[in-house]
């Protein structure tokens, strides 16, 4: 009798062993996915936030008279603020262009600090395409094709609706344009206001004042010596003649 015993107690304690490893087996590259999954998606949410930082900084310092970035980056953000569809004229490469070469120069960094991680190419390959993300923010389904619809509707792109608080008001809020994650967090926290005074009680620079909104028209010029008035004329020069693609209101009010 205590043979049989034996022989059942060993039977069920071998089983309890296999099934225990065997779970042990499942549950460790399960682990292993999940942990890279969070990893993911916490280097596109860095990716969000690097271009809510970029889009804060163009929008809020700088005039169109600022060295170097004057012509290259303040005109063309004001004339996007007045006509918002306007840059959907760009080619994917006149509208990526410069992110993928920042991008590629990252990665070439990366590797020749041997820091090179997937985390640093996927980073490099998702804010690459952050304007081309912003594009589809304002396009509707048709001009975007189903399946960027369908990414936005799954809320794995930023929406047309979530985008389109940026472009309601002052032009002052809602910088992050990848995703919908960080925008309510950042508006919470009002982190925009408070980077802003931070920058203001450091080196005495105060936003600008936006012709296309009239954005805190108290504000006065970074750079110094661009008028409200002077920025208004330039930029209505370069956009006096809009596409009619430009005069299409921002596709924010309907369910995207």
């Amino acid at each position: 009798m205590f043979p049989a015993s034996l022989d059942a107690v060993s039977l069920t304690s071998a089983l309890t062993h296999t099934h225990t490893h065997a779970l042990a087996a499942i549950a460790g590259p399960a682990r292993e996915l999940a942990g890279l999954a969070l990893e993911f998606v916490l280097v596109v949410l860095l990716v969000d936030l690097a271009s809510g930082i970029g889009h804060w900084l163009e929008d809020t310092y700088g005039n169109p008279d600022t060295p170097l970035i004057g012509r290259l980056v303040i005109v063309p953000n004001l004339e996007h603020h007045a006509q918002p569809r306007a840059f959907l004229a760009k080619s994917w490469l006149e509208s990526c262009g410069d992110l993928m070469l920042a991008g590629a120069l990252l990665v070439a960094a990366a590797w020749a600090l041997d820091l090179l991680t997937w985390h640093v190419v996927v980073f490099a390959l998702i804010g690459s395409q952050a304007n081309q993300i912003h594009k589809w923010a304002h396009q509707n389904p048709r001009e975007k094709g189903a399946l960027v619809h369908l990414l936005q509707r799954m809320r794995l792109l930023q929406t047309p609706r979530e985008h389109g608080q940026h472009h309601q008001g002052a032009t002052d809020s809602h910088y992050c344009t990848v995703t919908n994650a960080l925008n309510p967090l950042l508006e919470r926290l009002r982190v925009w206001r408070r980077l802003e005074g931070l920058v203001e009680r450091t080196f005495g620079l105060r936003p600008r004042t936006d012709p296309a909104t009239g954005r805190r028209a108290a504000g006065r010029a970074v750079s110094g010596g661009l008028s409200s008035a002077a920025a208004t004329g330039t930029l209505r020069a370069r956009t006096t003649v809009g596409s009619a693609a430009a005069r299409v209101p921002l596709p924010s009010s309907g369910r995207r």
